[in-house]
């Protein structure tokens, strides 16, 4: 199997790659690469707000336990400068 050099190990696609203006950030260990700031920020919220949804599902089915500590909701980014890892692979950046 040939893959391009811009392929993602955890999206098994090919990236799009900007012919011109260069990228935010690219995971060196599964190839993703995040286009825009916006891109990282768009993946993380959306995985934030997954784990939050579980969350409150647990606590509705009757896991409250598992929350005894007031654990609030994750908190959204709207920048990309504290977000250290892959969306995609978990890898730190």
């Amino acid at each position: 199997m040939t893959v391009s050099p811009d392929y993602c190990w955890s999206c098994y696609k090919d990236e799009p790659f900007p012919t011109t203006g260069g990228v935010y950030i690219v995971c060196f260990e599964c190839g993703h690469i995040y286009v825009t700031e916006q891109d990282l920020v768009d993946a993380y919220n959306l995985e934030i707000q997954e784990i939050n949804r579980q969350s409150a599902r647990e606590r509705a089915d009757g896991f409250e336990h598992l929350y005894s500590s007031g654990l609030p909701e994750l908190p959204m980014k709207t920048s990309g400068d504290s977000i250290r890892f892959c969306q995609h692979c978990l890898h730190d950046f």
